[in-house]
């Protein structure tokens, strides 16, 4: 790791932990790029503040990095608006949900302004979702649908993304039926315990890592919850992980955590022992940014066994441009309802590719055409922590 990476990660566990940074000589050009990839800039730049004037960075990266938290809490304004609009809306229809991640974390953080998300993210029962799909004609709310899946509908609300889910959008059988799981709050508000949020977290951190990747937010709501859960049942929230099928996974992140923010846990791994995991959970957490994406275009699913494009870039287009029959019924939901549309939904699919998702079909055929590796490390690292990337 370069003394960039070192000073980012330091930079974050003092914001985490309540210390005091210590100023040090840095390339701040490549400190605000890995800020801004993870979209923590507005941290970065607030510790930055708290060392010596020496040490701070100077001229239009100065700006840039003030520049950095003036957006970051407007964001958070159009945000907290959006969620309450979005609660009222829900509240008001008499409908049962539940927000996840960064809408509640963000509570827990030492800035709760700090905070980012690039949206709000919302859980319905099932047996709710048409209705919530139904809202937006006839709400006088002024939201518009950006996009709907058959178990996803995404809302554009006061310049935020809602994205609104049917299930608990994690590859764990334990959140099958997440609504059971949570307390009601207040109206019809509910919530999870921090413990199984805590699980929750580690469980979507595990998708986005077996998708194009996850970055070192997702890794600091970790910290943030264990820090909540002080005097932390270790060995208790371990087991729970076991019968949640991520185990290897939870000790992994969590003394990842231990290991980069000083998060007060018993690390269970040895990375100065582990160089080679260590350096994989860097190309993949750090350089691919909040969610993989500065590297990585392409869904693990799609990858060969050993996580090589050289030698089967067609199969990766032709899968891409062809997915599966359920994959289609989950994109596009009148083939779900109607079964004879199989035909339009696959052209659906191509029009899609070729026009609405053109970049990020031009971002796959750049990584199939140039893979620098990214994606076997990844797919090793998932398969290391025996993620099932398949699903």
């Amino acid at each position: 790791m370069n003394a960039q990476k070192e000073y980012f990660i330091a930079l974050l566990s003092c914001f985490l932990s309540g210390t005091r940074p210590q100023g040090r000589e840095a390339d701040f050009e490549e400190l605000y790029r890995l800020a801004d990839i993870h979209d923590v800039g507005a941290i970065i730049a607030t510790e930055l503040k708290e060392v010596a004037p020496a040490f701070q960075p100077q001229g239009k990266l100065a700006s840039h990095f003030t520049q950095a938290i003036g957006l970051t809490l407007r964001e958070f304004q159009h945000r907290e608006t959006a969620q309450r609009i979005v609660k009222a809306l829900l509240d008001g229809e008499h409908i049962d949900h539940l927000f996840v991640k960064g809408a509640v974390i963000k509570s827990d953080y030492p800035v709760p302004e700090l905070r980012t998300s690039g949206d709000i993210d919302v859980i319905v029962r099932k047996t709710d979702f048409e209705k919530v799909v139904s809202l937006a004609e006839h709400t006088a709310v002024p939201l518009t649908v950006k996009e709907q899946t058959s178990e996803v509908v995404t809302w554009k609300l006061n310049g935020i993304d809602v994205e609104i889910h049917s299930t608990a959008d994690v590859s764990s059988d334990y959140f099958n039926d997440i609504m059971a799981l949570a307390i009601r709050q207040d109206g019809y508000t509910y919530r999870l315990s921090d413990t199984d949020h805590l699980l929750y977290i580690i469980c979507h951190l595990a998708k986005h890592l077996a998708y194009r990747g996850a970055g070192i937010r997702m890794l600091m709501d970790v910290d943030v919850l264990v820090r909540k859960l002080q005097p932390f049942d270790q060995s208790g929230f371990l087991i729970l992980c076991e019968n949640a099928g991520c185990k290897k996974t939870a000790e992994a992140l969590l003394s990842l955590a231990a290991f980069w923010f000083g998060t007060p846990v018993t690390a269970t791994v040895d990375y100065p022992s582990n160089p080679l995991l260590l350096q994989s959970f860097e190309r993949v957490m750090l350089d691919g940014g909040s969610f993989g994406y500065e590297q990585n275009a392409i869904p693990v699913r799609y990858l060969d066994h050993d996580g090589s494009t050289e030698e089967s870039r067609l199969k990766i287009l032709l899968k891409m441009a062809f997915p599966s029959r359920e994959y289609l019924k989950l994109c596009y939901p009148y083939y779900q309802k109607y079964a004879f549309l199989y035909p339009v939904a696959r052209l659906n699919r191509l029009a899609d590719g070729l026009f609405k998702k053109r970049k990020a079909a031009a971002d796959v055929l750049q990584q199939v055409k140039t893979d620098g590796g990214n994606a076997s490390v990844q797919l090793a690292l998932i398969r290391e922590l025996e993620i099932n990337y398949k699903k």
